[in-house]
């Protein structure tokens, strides 16, 4: 049992969404915690919150708040916090994918607009055909039509670049920090991006300090967690040049969290993990990776999750 009030946060996509579609078990269980007043849920996942509603259906009424694109975008009650992209970043990143012909998309939260390789118009042979569907996406050929402001995350689809076992040359546990996956990637050296590779080939990029532990990153009184691995996203700067907005978590929860409880598969889930009190690893991956009091490993498939959150919580 977790001592109460408890702050939930969990990725998508390998932890409680598989190929697309949401655990079973996850609507009943969201329904279920959020006629509880002492559980706050989170969702912290890569996905733009269209991604996050197209997922979890009418159970998306059920969270507390969302940390989109690797927490570049956090809503949480009414209020919401951006922390976007520098302008010179965004066009480094979207002219290098170019250059060496692989598809990329920038996400400004409210619209996306996507960067294709010659003849492969709507992502066709891309990997980015699932987004057709999405009416608030625009289609180019042209990286100079691709906006540069306000934009969240640029997401590079290097699956074009895998050898005949899905891995991308030069890839491995020495290249997870941003510099050295979009040397590995693209051939391009920029400081002040944090990029978070998965193993399907495709790269999040977003501004330097940006990552999914930013829902519990503070606590009541404003003073931030020692566990946190970056400081950069209350210190930075948004495409402006003007200081970010810093969203004070325990202010907009329904109650200060006494327990952060973090579930997560992959590099970008590694920072909420180690902020939270109790973290979940799903999967055989992110070995080492510990919370700050208990860590539990859970086998990478429906259920697992939400049946080990159940016995925490007593349901």
């Amino acid at each position: 049992m977790l001592t109460s009030p408890v702050g939930l946060v969990t990725d998508l996509d390998g932890t409680v969404v598989f190929d697309g579609v949401a655990d079973p078990q996850l609507p009943s269980f969201l329904r279920r915690v959020s006629q509880r007043g002492d559980v706050s849920v989170i969702v912290a996942t890569s996905r733009a919150p269209r991604g996050v509603a197209e997922v979890l259906g009418d159970a998306v009424t059920c969270l507390d708040g969302m940390a989109c694109f690797n927490g570049a975008l956090l809503r949480l009650g009414s209020e919401e916090r951006r922390h976007c992209m520098r302008r010179q970043h965004v066009r480094a990143v979207v002219d290098a994918a170019f250059r060496i012909g692989v598809p990329a998309y920038v996400d400004q939260g409210h619209s996306f607009t996507v960067l294709t390789p010659p003849g492969r118009e709507k992502g066709l042979g891309s990997g980015l055909e699932h987004m057709r569907d999405y009416l608030d996406g625009r289609w180019c050929a042209d990286p100079a039509q691709v906006p540069v402001d306000d934009v969240l995350k640029v997401t590079v689809v290097s699956r074009g670049l895998a050898d005949s076992e899905g891995a991308v040359p030069g890839w491995g546990a020495g290249v997870a920090e941003g510099a050295g996956v979009l040397q590995a990637l693209l051939g391009l050296r920029l400081d002040g991006v944090t990029a978070y590779p998965h193993e399907d080939g495709v790269v999040d990029v977003c501004a330097a300090g940006v990552d999914k532990s930013i829902c519990m990153r503070l606590l009541p009184g404003g003073e931030a967690l020692a566990a946190t691995s970056s400081t950069a996203i209350n210190e930075g700067t948004d495409v402006a040049g003007e200081p970010a907005t810093t969203a004070h978590t325990a202010a907009l929860l329904p109650q200060a969290v006494s327990t952060w409880v973090a579930a997560g598969n992959d590099v970008n889930d590694v920072a909420m993990i180690r902020a939270a009190d109790v973290g979940i690893a799903v999967g055989d991956g992110l070995e080492g990776v510990r919370a700050r009091r208990q860590t539990v490993r859970v086998p990478s498939r429906p259920g697992a999750v939400v049946s080990v959150l159940e016995r925490m919580l007593g349901l």
